[in-house]
């Protein structure tokens, strides 16, 4: 039966007072409904939630039309056929899933037809996948799909072509992100593109087939067996490192790059020919070391005016000149997002960059398994610099990377940098610069994990200009943890911070945190920070191996150290369980012998206030209120009832001032009220290093002493005798 329009309004009417009525089996509330339906000659049928409902109410030859924009993944499971969807400018957008995904469960072998079209110009399908199998169109079932028009964009597959005779063709629209044509076993997807745009690469696996006879293909077709199952027609073919790549007739002879479906023949043309949201494919090796970019000719290559675009090497090493390629983006309240992925760039001349950004507006700079390699015999070699005079903080990320230069990375910019998996080694490592001609790199948040930093500095004699991280502007912070650093070079000249503005000074509010998982080496005498920082600059370790004792220079209040045999320094914010230069086997607590215990803290008095401190750290024991007992190591009072007289020797601990030392303290006859006046005689890292060192004389101490029933007791060790109880006992 036909129903008409009229009819169709007389019903919607009614629904819309009876609210709790149902057309098919999804309500049509005109508050949630994004898809309406029409009938094989035109006619509306309703208005729907999903597609798939709207197909069942409009029948074979239906054409569904969406008025809204739909956020989760349209399960396609209805038989019906023909169908046309037209997107008319809306969006499906989904996050983790697919966007349509043609049900498993029936194999059509392409006799049901399912077109997408898109009347307006504006609708598409963006989504963020969670499984391999999602894809912005999912063909799982054998159907034959007919893509006319719209943008379907996925960070995974933007197209998934599966199951017996399952047809899928391409005669229009945009597809940004990969494009697999898939043999399950149990049959083979076929994908013909005859128009429009594809931006990513071609899976063909197995005797999944693919034709390209028009249209532009912004990446490589990657068969797995052979090349028997793709065919190309009309078009020249560069092959390359087992892949494909179409090109217009005609492009292919002498090209190096592949750009906007073109073979070029310079890497210079291909760059400048780019369309924005696209790929620049290196299909060769480049020999750029006298080639000269026309608007600067200290560059050898340069990107412009280009947003969203993406060089991927494609395994090839760019060799350049003088400043390498350089990228930038110059257009008022625009901005680039730039990734090079899969490329060598190589500069071997002295003085030499391998990729410098200038100007402003880089939104990001992404570096996917790149090697930036500046290997020249002298100057200021930069592999990586942020350069140009950018006030917005550029975000970069690098990741599975290799960079390596004098001065591996600089920025000139303020950077939201991420290192992860990478190696990086020059004199310094990170070059934070200053303002000097450029906005400076103030404000900068550098965090590197899972990666190798290596420090190389050949210069004998003091010096700040080669620290693993060298720092000259303001407000800086540095993270890194699960690294592995190695800090060689000359004696004496080698650092892992240096903390110094333009004019010599120390720079301010800015902070480099070693965290948990470094294994940090040192070759030769060197140091940690070689400016003295402020209060608010310099470095902080809260975790990690060090192969020498100046680590414990900077342990943070909420972290502990422990000295090995070897001198090796091993910090972490567990509580230690060892002290190793102290015998505890021996205390006795009152009638309490301790045969099973673990060193739990090693409490002094930090001058004459009331903060207890550990030899480990300064906030150790804080949530059992010890301020309201403790030991104060000085007091006379208590060195008097210990039977010392009015000479005596104590252990004062300097970390007031932003030090982590403790002092061996010899004092006079001249006390003054409870607190004797001393002066330091030697200074050690290591609380356990003073006591050993205390000549013979007085050693007062307090040990804290977790035993296997669970209590934590205390102990006074003074002179190698020892007395306490329970913590919870202290006076």
């Amino acid at each position: 039966m036909r129903i008409t329009k009229k009819a169709v309004s007389i019903i919607l009417a009614i629904m819309m007072v009876a609210s709790m009525m149902v057309v098919g089996a999804v309500s049509a509330s005109a508050t949630t409904a994004a898809v309406e339906a029409y009938d094989s000659v035109g006619n509306l049928v309703g208005a729907y939630e999903t597609i798939d409902a709207a197909i069942e109410a409009g029948g074979d030859g239906c054409t569904v039309k969406l008025i809204g924009n739909l956020d989760k993944q349209q399960q396609i499971n209805s038989q019906k056929t023909p169908v046309t969807l037209d997107l008319n400018g809306y969006m499906i957008d989904v996050e983790g899933g697919a966007g349509l995904n043609f049900s498993m469960g029936y194999y059509w072998n392409g006799d049901h037809i399912f077109t997408i079209k898109d009347s307006v110009g504006t609708g598409g399908i963006n989504i963020t996948p969670k499984y391999t199998g999602n894809a912005c169109i999912s063909d799982n079932t054998g159907r034959t799909i007919i893509v006319e028009g719209g943008t379907f964009t996925s960070t995974g597959k933007a197209i998934y072509c599966t199951a017996s005779n399952a047809t899928f063709t391409v005669e229009g629209g945009t597809f940004n992100g990969e494009v697999y044509v898939h043999d399950t076993g149990y049959g083979h997807g076929d994908l013909n593109i005859t128009n429009g745009t594809i931006n990513g690469d071609i899976t063909v696996i197995n005797n999944a087939e693919l034709t390209v006879s028009g249209g532009t293909v912004n990446g490589a077709i990657i068969p797995t067996e052979g090349y028997d199952t793709v065919t190309v027609t009309g078009k020249d073919t560069i092959e390359d490192n087992g892949k494909i790549f179409v090109v217009d007739a005609g492009t292919a002879t002498g090209a190096v790059a592949v750009a906007g479906g073109k073979g070029y023949t310079t890497l210079q043309a291909a760059l400048t020919a780019a369309p924005a949201n696209s790929t620049v494919t290196l299909v060769a090796d480049i020999d750029g070391t006298s080639a000269k970019y026309s608007g600067d000719s200290r560059y050898a290559y340069f990107v412009t005016g280009k947003s969203d675009l993406t060089i991927d090497g494609n395994g090839h090493t760019v060799t350049v000149r003088e400043r390498g390629i350089g990228a930038s983006y110059t257009e008022s309240g625009n901005g680039a997002d730039l990734t090079f992925k899969n490329i060598n760039i190589v500069n071997h001349k002295n003085a030499g960059r391998a990729l410098d950004t200038r100007g402003s507006n880089i939104n990001s700079l992404t570096l996917d398994n790149v090697k930036l390699i500046c290997d020249g015999s002298s100057g200021y070699m930069q592999a990586l610099t942020i350069g140009g005079d950018q006030e917005s903080a550029a975000s970069v990320y690098i990741t599975g990377s290799e960079i390596q230069g004098r001065y591996a990375i600089t920025t000139f910019n303020p950077v939201n940098m991420v290192i992860d998996d990478s190696k990086i080694t020059g004199w310094a490592c990170l070059n934070i610069k200053a303002a000097d001609s450029s906005e400076g790199s103030h404000g900068s948040t550098f965090t590197v994990t899972d990666s190798e930093l290596n420090s190389l500095n050949p210069f004998a004699g003091a010096t700040n200009e080669y620290s693993l991280i060298k720092i000259e502007d303001d407000d800086i912070s540095v993270d890194i943890s699960d690294c592995e650093i190695n800090v060689t070079g000359a004696e004496n000249n080698q650092a892992i911070v240096a903390c110094e503005d333009l004019d010599g000074n120390p720079t301010s509010n800015g902070m480099v945190t070693l965290g948990e998982g470094n294994v940090v080496t040192f070759d030769g005498d060197t140091s940690y920070v070689s400016v003295a920082p402020t209060d608010s600059d310099g470095m902080v370790i809260t975790g990690g191996e060090f192969n020498n004792d100046g680590a414990y220079d900077y342990i943070a209040d909420s972290s502990f150290a422990t000295k090995n045999a070897d001198g090796s320094v091993v910090v972490s914010e567990d509580v230690p369980t060892t002290l190793t230069s102290v015998d505890a086997s021996d205390f006795n607590l009152g009638s309490k012998d301790i045969n099973n215990y673990e060193i739990f803290g090693f409490q002094i008095k930090e001058g004459t206030g009331v903060r207890f401190v550990t030899a480990v750290n300064e906030g150790f024991l804080k949530g059992a209120n010890i301020a309201d007992y403790g030991y104060v190591l000085a007091k006379a009072s208590g060195l008097t009832q210990a039977g010392i007289g009015d000479k005596f020797s104590a252990l004062q601990y300097n970390g007031g001032n932003g030090e982590h030392t403790v002092s061996c303290m010899g004092t006079s006859n001249t006390l003054s009220g409870d607190y004797g006046k001393y002066s330091p005689s030697t200074t050690y890292k290591f609380v356990t290093a003073a006591v050993e060192n205390m000549n013979g004389e007085q050693a007062v101490a307090r040990f804290y002493i977790k035993t296997t029933d669970g209590n934590v007791y205390y102990a006074n060790y003074i002179n190698g005798t020892t007395y306490g109880g329970l913590l919870a006992e202290l006076p």
